[in-house]
């Protein structure tokens, strides 16, 4: 595949927030084939898709895929590294606000957790840094594939994915809401940057997989998501991965409609006494003794 693809093509195929002219990302598609020497078929959004929705300090915003591939295709992706990955894709618009293009420090590539899915198996989170401080992650399925990049049409794909993000590169919201005032920030401050995936297992059973790091104020031991009682550690440079069977939205019941990524808003950072941690960062600044970044086992 030709790596010096141009990004103002894959940026255009990507769904973003809003309404696309279908002919200029149809002719931003056929673009990407040709330059990425792939015998990608032009094919429908997936609807199953444009239904899911990420959810990130209170804003829902649609996300989708980078393409649909064919299986030759599909075959090739499971050979692809994680860094000409984040090369490939390097930004994605989680806010709406088109943020800058991020470029990938490929030394900073690496696999930073796992979780383990029943009737599933493993997955990998990997991640990285770009050289404008910003944040670089996706997700290893058990079939070698990657969560959001070269799937087929079906709702639910061989390997299982079923929705959630692309991988690729973006401005984390810390980074975003510590360079505005407290007037120009489009989220409030969290303990933590939070990314989702679904995948389907083997029993037929939706799971949740919430990843990221944290951005807390304190010595970061688990992150807990309050809906289910589940939680995970958190690594030694602050990461986490978050597996969670899908359940009823929030709320009040009868809430039955199964509701991916809605955990997302909910999610806390623990210390290890199990006392809730506060976000490292307020609008225009950074506590003192943080930087941008994963903060766990960090004290100002």
């Amino acid at each position: 595949m030709n790596q010096d693809i141009d990004i103002e093509i894959v940026r255009s195929i990507m769904f973003e927030p809003g309404a696309p002219n279908p002919a200029a990302r149809d002719g931003a598609r056929a673009r990407f084939i040709a330059n990425a020497d792939s015998p990608m078929a032009l094919r429908p959004r997936r609807v199953a898709w444009l239904r899911r929705k990420i959810r990130i300090a209170g804003i829902g915003v649609p996300v989708g895929a980078l393409g649909v591939l064919s299986t030759a295709a599909a075959t090739a992706a499971v050979t692809l590294s994680a860094t000409s990955l984040f090369q490939l894709n390097p930004q994605i618009s989680l806010d709406g606000h088109g943020n800058g293009i991020e470029t990938v420090v490929p030394s900073s590539v690496a696999q930073v957790a796992t979780t383990a899915i029943p009737d599933y198996g493993t997955v990998e989170f990997w991640a990285a840094s770009t050289s404008q401080n910003g944040f670089c992650f996706a997700l290893k399925l058990p079939a070698g594939t990657w969560a959001g990049y070269a799937h087929g049409d079906a709702s639910v794909s061989a390997d299982g994915f079923s929705g959630g993000v692309v991988p690729g590169c973006v401005e984390p919201n810390q980074q975003q809401i510590v360079e505005h005032s407290a007037a120009q920030s489009i989220a409030p401050p969290r303990s933590l940057e939070v990314q989702y995936d679904v995948v389907r297992n083997d029993s037929g059973k939706f799971w949740d997989i919430y990843f990221g790091y944290v951005t807390a104020d304190g010595t970061a031991a688990t992150v807990r998501d309050p809906l289910t009682g589940t939680t995970t550690d958190i690594t030694n440079d602050g990461y986490y991965a978050l597996a969670v069977p899908e359940h009823g939205q929030p709320g009040p019941p009868p809430n039955t409609t199964l509701c991916g990524g809605c955990d997302a808003d909910y999610l806390q950072v623990l210390n290890s006494a199990g006392q809730e941690l506060q976000p490292d960062y307020t609008a225009g600044k950074l506590l003192p003794g943080y930087s941008l970044g994963p903060s766990a086992g960090q004290t100002p």
